[in-house]
């Protein structure tokens, strides 16, 4: 499985849970299902991440882009991880081996789920 991360053109991640720095709730089941938060992470020449979510005052969904400055691979026996980093403002998206996923968005909220692997 690692093997297709590392190799991975791109991953389209759903978020499924959304926490505050104090691991308290910051989004219902509900909430994350009505806003459809996902993130998708671009590979290539200059990687990009892409955060997306629904803006239902407009009834369509709103995006951000971020170019990646640093792509990390963690590859030991015991975690197989590809983080991505966007050092301004402090967020990054590690994606485990078995296509889970966690993002710090750099403002004191994480957020968790599941990712699939595009070309």
């Amino acid at each position: 499985m690692f093997a297709e991360i590392s190799l991975a053109g791109s991953f389209d991640c759903k978020v499924e849970k959304k926490y505050s720095a104090d691991l308290s709730v910051v989004q219902t089941n509900k909430e994350i299902e009505k806003y459809n938060f996902k993130i998708k992470v671009q590979e290539g020449q200059k990687s990009t991440v892409t955060r997306c979510s629904l803006v239902p005052s407009q009834n369509s969904e709103s995006c951000d882009s971020y170019s990646v400055d640093r792509v990390e691979f963690t590859n030991t026996q015991y975690v197989k991880i590809k983080k991505f980093y966007v050092l301004n403002s402090q967020y990054d998206i590690q994606i485990f081996e078995d296509l889970s996923f966690v993002e710090n968005n750099g403002r004191g909220s994480i957020a968790y789920g599941k990712c699939k692997v595009g070309l």
